[in-house]
């Protein structure tokens, strides 16, 4: 809480001109939030319930920080994408409407469908969200600290293990984005891990159906994970031996089909949205092109204290990976064989040195994509594998022994001092606070300050977000219309509009931009672009953008500032309408040029039903439920999910049960079915109602569960932690809203109202 508090404060400066002090206090209190736990995981006495705490507080903490930036807009530049995706399935209550700025997104619904199922049952679309990316934080912490305790029969190592995961470049802001891989990584992990349990178990079958249905919300969410998981899964099949190999090899064939499955029908897509990648990386490996060490396209050099962090973070991992790799030679020398190491050790160890390796592939620029998002994956079996050879030197002896099961600390010989408990947390602190420095990109992108062009979080202003929000109210849904990059993505996600980059024969948007004036070629390709509406923050011309690209990757004059002339012409051509103005940003209508107006993506009306409709797919969906838990299959049903909970614990339950929701979701999507706060209420009921005794005795037991001295400690966490968040809200508020108001009421302001 005093984490969240100090970056909630740092938040507070830096919107106020005190950037450089926010930022030493931001990195504090991640250092903070991270600290506490490791202070806690590597303590002389260890309860499982306190390790549970932990491993919460370190998946929820971070992303509470991430999102105190702006906990009432998305900033990322990914988030926009998705959430274009998203406004879609609410607005068409169908899957796959087209989405202009990431094709694929529609095709891999899995993180939407979830949340709409959430905004279905009355969740606003921003807070149903929020709580789907902390629901995937929190399976992904405990899958990952439940997996290892099995493997090691160590509680204290799982906890661990998730504190060395926790190191990631990816761990506190990519993988707390509203973003496929938040929610794929961990049905990804709980896969391997329930197939894990299956190996050896005597009943496989409920293990097995909970691995399918991951690995079905697996399929449906991300493609890239989808495939590392099926080509990891026939990796180990063929590095299994004995009946194992059979266990395994069924989830191996399980996500070929899935995977392919899905994959077939989205094949185009894919084929468009890798191989642009590939043809990327190719270019760099061999054109010589490289990237300058510790500044941005820019030239904005990275502070002194970050420098030390990278540093300090690269020699890390470079010496743990080599440390790893000298131990496993002199161990396998010595035949020294671990009954708790997990096989297949090679494949294992193997994928945690490749850790290194694409960190100096960071050298070309795409190489920098490539390892932050590989290592969300590779940073899984790194953490095992470091927590085990931790274990194998004796440092912490977690065996539980003849020792009761809440005790987990180190065996009878000796309390380590002070001093080695707080070096440990220094140490690792710092290593958190390098791969967080790395992750979340440039200094100055983790906070907010002023506008800087096509910079992601700092080009999401009042200026933009006005002319945005004005833009959604007045111009016709799906007009297709060209901007910069991250107004691009605005557009897209938050009025509905169809941004254009490139067109027929290969023309770009950028083109119309770097013109220094407007002449029979502009009006030529913006035809063959088919915009009727430009947008343009003449703010572009104030400096480089910091990522070396205004509107993408490979644009023409890429590297070249922008002009005040360029950006201003349009105003000296008579047929070009001047519709928005406020500030820097304005936005124009070419039908003057008498171009023909075109229209994508969802244009149509959202579907409405009656509350006398709702109420009645509510009644029977209720009655059907109710029916379903009296007749004689509803024990069965019963006793298979017991049988999983059992055999899976509650951590990988959880897990199933959230890829359940998404297929759920997705099932419902694909039957043209909508769900609404007043169908799922009735159908509630009517199951209550159908069920009262057991419904009765689950109201007594909560009840009696509800002490007054839970709800004191209840009160005692919450009331300071609504205040910390209420307040960051308001904060936010002054921006997101009062200050886009005031621009939107402007008299000075030039509002046109457009005919459709």
């Amino acid at each position: 809480m005093v984490a969240l508090a100090g970056q909630v404060a740092a938040v507070y400066l830096a919107r106020r001109g005190q950037a450089s002090f926010g930022e030493h206090l931001s990195n504090v209190s991640m250092a903070a939030a991270f600290g506490s736990v490791v202070w806690v995981l590597i303590g002389p006495h260890l309860t499982r319930k306190t390790r549970n705490l932990a491993v919460g507080c370190l998946a929820v903490t971070p992303t509470l920080m991430s999102r105190a930036t702006d906990p009432l807009l998305f900033t990322g530049f990914d988030e926009q994408l998705h959430m274009r995706t998203l406004e879609d399935i609410v607005a068409s209550h169908r899957l796959f409407e087209a989405n202009p700025v990431l094709e694929i997104s529609p095709r891999y619904p899995g993180l939407e469908a979830v949340t709409v199922l959430l905004h279905e049952c009355g969740l606003p679309v921003m807070v149903a969200a929020l709580a789907v990316i902390l629901a995937a934080r929190l399976v992904l912490v405990t899958v990952l600290c439940d997996a290892v305790e099995q493997l090691t029969e160590s509680p204290r190592a799982g906890g661990l293990a998730v504190a060395v995961y926790a190191v990631s470049p990816q761990f506190v802001w990519f993988n707390s984005q509203f973003s496929y891989q938040t929610l794929s990584i961990p049905l990804a992990l709980a896969t391997v891990s329930l197939l894990g349990r299956a190996r050896d178990a005597d009943n496989p079958l409920p293990l097995f159906g909970g691995a399918t249905v991951c690995m079905f919300g697996v399929a449906v969410t991300h493609h890239v994970t989808s495939f590392l998981l099926t080509v990891f899964l026939l990796v180990w099949t063929l590095s299994e031996r004995g009946s194992a190999r059979i266990r395994v090899a069924y989830g191996a064939l399980t996500a070929i089909a899935s995977t392919l499955a899905w994959a077939v029908v989205q094949r185009s897509t894919l084929e468009q949205y890798f191989g642009p990648m590939l043809d990327d990386l190719a270019s760099e490996l061999t054109g010589g092109v490289r990237r300058q060490a510790f500044e941005d396209s820019a030239g904005t050099a990275t502070p002194l204290v970050d420098k030390l962090l990278l540093l300090y973070y690269a020699v890390a991992l470079t010496m743990t990976a080599l440390a790893l790799l000298v131990l496993t030679v002199r161990w396998q020398r010595q035949r020294a064989h671990d009954l708790y190491y997990w096989n297949p050790q090679l494949l294992v160890l193997a994928l945690s040195l490749a850790i290194p390796v694409l960190l100096a592939a960071r050298i070309v620029p795409k190489g920098v994509e490539i390892f932050t998002r590989s290592s969300s994956f590779l940073f899984l079996p790194l953490s095992f594998v470091v927590v085990n050879y931790v274990r194998r030197l004796d440092w912490w002896d977690v065996k539980l022994g003849d020792r009761p099961v809440e005790d987990v600390g180190p065996a009878p010989g000796g309390r380590r001092p002070l001093s080695a408990h707080l070096v440990a947390v220094v140490l690792m602190s710092g290593v958190f606070l390098g791969g967080y420095v790395l992750g979340s990109g440039p200094a100055w992108a983790r906070l907010p300050g002023p506008y800087m062009p096509a910079a992601d979080s700092r080009s999401m202003d009042p200026e933009n977000l006005a002319a945005v929000e004005w833009a959604g109210e007045e111009l016709p849904s799906g007009s297709r219309i060209g901007g910069d990059r991250v107004s691009s993505a605005l557009l897209a996600s938050r009025a509905e509009l169809w941004p254009v980059y490139e067109g027929l024969g290969g023309v770009k948007t950028p083109e119309l931009f770097v013109a220094d004036e407007w002449g029979l070629r502009e009006t030529d390709l913006a035809g063959a672009l088919k915009i009727r509406y430009l947008y343009v923050d003449r703010r572009l011309a104030d400096q480089p953008p910091p990522f070396g690209y205004y509107f993408a990757t490979g644009e023409i004059d890429a590297g070249r500032q922008l002009t005040d002339l360029q950006l201003t012409k349009f105003d000296r051509v008579p047929a070009i309408e001047l519709i928005y103005r406020h500030g820097p940003v304005s936005i124009y209508d070419l039908k003057g040029l008498g171009l023909p107006e075109y229209r994508n993506g969802w244009v149509g009306s959202t579907p409405r039903a009656s509350p006398v409709q709702q109420l009645a797919v509510g009644l029977m969906v209720g009655l059907l439920l109710g029916g379903a838990t009296r007749s004689r299959l509803w024990p069965r049903i019963v006793s298979q999910a017991a049988g999983l909970r059992r055999a899976a614990g509650a951590a990988l339950t959880g897990a199933v049960i959230l890829a359940g929701a998404c297929m759920f979701s997705v099932g419902l999507l694909l039957a043209h079915v909508w769900l609404t706060p007043l169908t799922v209420l009735s159908g509630a009921m009517v199951v209550v109602l159908a069920n009262p005794g057991a419904s009765a005795d689950r109201l007594r037991s909560g009840a009696a569960a509800l002490t007054w001295r839970r709800v004191f400690k209840a009160a005692l966490l919450s009331v300071p932690l609504a205040a910390i968040i209420g307040f960051s809200v308001l904060d936010a508020a002054q921006e997101d809203i009062v200050r886009v108001e005031q621009i939107l009421d402007d008299p000075t302001a030039v509002h046109v109202d457009v005919e459709e």
